[in-house]
């Protein structure tokens, strides 16, 4: 397993055959054999205190321009979402919030190809808890 870290407040453990691609600020997680997905990831620091963010909230007000209305869930300290799009490509979307940021985390696929990585995706975005 590798893993990386981010603001020092998240460290994501990964497959070691998966590959990590940093453009910017964000870095993007995929198999390149075989899979059929990649995991992105970004992170902000709020202009605000931290604290008062609900995490559902901020997940909702970012997709809604994007999706119109959305039905955010909540889990501890982090919030998420999927959807199919109009491009028939699924989505699923995390946000979570650290002592000092906040990192956001999407995963696409072709529609066709929803599940067929959910189990080592569900376990990355379970080592960022």
């Amino acid at each position: 397993m590798k893993s990386f870290r981010f603001n020092d407040n998240f460290k994501i453990i990964f497959p070691d055959d998966w590959k990590l691609e940093k453009d910017n600020e964000v870095i993007s997680l995929f198999e390149p054999e075989k899979g059929v997905g990649a995991l992105q990831f970004s992170s902000y620091s709020p202009p605000h205190d931290i604290d008062l963010i609900k995490v559902d909230k901020e997940l909702e007000d970012f997709l809604k321009d994007k999706y119109g209305v959305v039905e955010v869930k909540l889990a501890n300290n982090y919030s998420y979402f999927s959807i199919t799009d109009e491009d028939n490509l699924f989505w699923r979307y995390w946000l979570f919030k650290g002592q000092k940021a906040m990192m956001f985390i999407s995963y696409n696929c072709e529609a066709d190809d929803k599940g067929k990585e959910d189990k080592i995706v569900d376990e990355i975005i379970k080592s960022a808890l």
